[in-house]
């Protein structure tokens, strides 16, 4: 019996946040989550109302689409949604095009493991979710998987910031599974340029007080997806 990914889109931009910030990459952003963020940018890929415009192909299709859409890209991102709630079909769609790529990012809300993904050396975008997020505790913190991506060599933490208070659940869940400081990103909490960068310069100063690396918000900043 064949399976199918769902996914909202696949196509052509540049990484917008992270240690990749800037490099050209094909974006697969698969559909659906486990998580209703209040801030939440891409609910046409979340929300199951927009499930009519969802595509579904076979890992195989998938596969020849990212490599038809590749060009000059060395990074391939599989996004969402939640791609992780697919994993077994992303595991055959990374099978079949790691030998596109230079690196392959995973962005994931972190309360999904991706243990069986690590073999692949693929890197992992990692985003707990703050309170800001309106999301209870329970929901969107899991200790035991965030700490086997803490431990991941090839593994980052990106936390969306607005309040000072931010900073204080950062340093709490850093201590808690033993986050390395240099695998800290923060951004800006905003899907408005204006605001984000109204926000950005007193985001860095408390970045920089506690150790954190700041990431800008490059595709908001440049109005691309």
């Amino acid at each position: 019996m064949k399976k199918y990914l769902l996914y909202d889109s696949l196509f052509l931009s540049f990484q917008g946040e992270g240690p990749k910030s800037g490099v050209l990459s094909v974006f697969l952003r698969t559909a659906g989550c486990n998580l209703s963020c209040s801030f939440c940018d891409t609910l046409y890929a979340v929300d199951s109302k927009f499930s009519n415009k969802w595509l579904k192909d076979t890992p195989e299709i998938v596969a020849r689409k990212i490599k038809e859409i590749s060009d000059n890209a060395s990074n391939l991102i599989i996004t969402g949604g939640e791609p992780l709630l697919q994993k077994n079909l992303i595991k055959e769609i990374i099978i079949k095009t790691k030998d596109e790529f230079k690196s392959i990012e995973i962005e994931t809300n972190g309360t999904l493991s991706g243990r069986e993904l690590f073999p692949f050396g693929l890197h992992f975008n990692v985003s707990p979710k703050l309170s800001n997020s309106g999301e209870p505790y329970e929901k969107r913190v899991n200790i035991n998987i965030l700490k086997e991506f803490a431990d991941y060599e090839k593994s980052i933490f990106k936390f969306v910031v607005k309040e000072r208070e931010d900073f204080d659940e950062i340093e709490e869940l850093r201590k808690k599974i033993d986050i390395p400081l240099r695998k800290i990103y923060v951004m800006p909490l905003s899907d408005k340029k204006d605001e984000m960068d109204s926000l950005s310069s007193d985001i860095i100063k408390i970045a920089m007080k506690y150790g954190y690396n700041f990431s800008y918000r490059l595709h908001i900043a440049l109005g691309i997806k």
